[in-house]
């Protein structure tokens, strides 16, 4: 078995993701009908950070997925369980290739 077939196996759910395609009249964001699937794996923690404006949060969810494409902090994700939580923070893990998987902390 290779690595990369390792690796997969570590990521035994799946996530799905719709890209945000504006706003509403209310304001409020719109997304896509089309969504994507990524493998993933979904661990649930409780760890204090900080947001992009610097306040702390704590974050909920830690899903690795496993996807060399950038993922968008705006998409709105979905968990195995249904949850749609708030993202915040994406992080990218390259390879000697490129992109490899990333993590994205959710909150609530």
């Amino acid at each position: 078995m290779s690595l990369e077939y390792e690796f997969r196996d570590l990521m035994p759910q799946s996530v799905i993701v719709k890209t945000r395609t504006g706003r509403g009249t209310d304001g409020a964001p719109t997304f896509s009908t089309a969504a994507s699937t990524y493998r993933a794996r979904v661990v649930n923690v409780n760890t204090e950070m900080r947001d992009q404006a610097g306040v702390v949060k704590v974050a909920r969810y830690e899903v690795w997925v496993h996807s060399t494409g950038i993922l968008a902090v705006d998409s709105r994700y979905q968990l195995p369980d249904g949850a749609t939580p708030p993202v915040l923070s994406i992080d990218i893990f390259p390879d000697d290739g490129g992109n490899h998987h990333s993590r994205v902390r959710f909150g609530w």
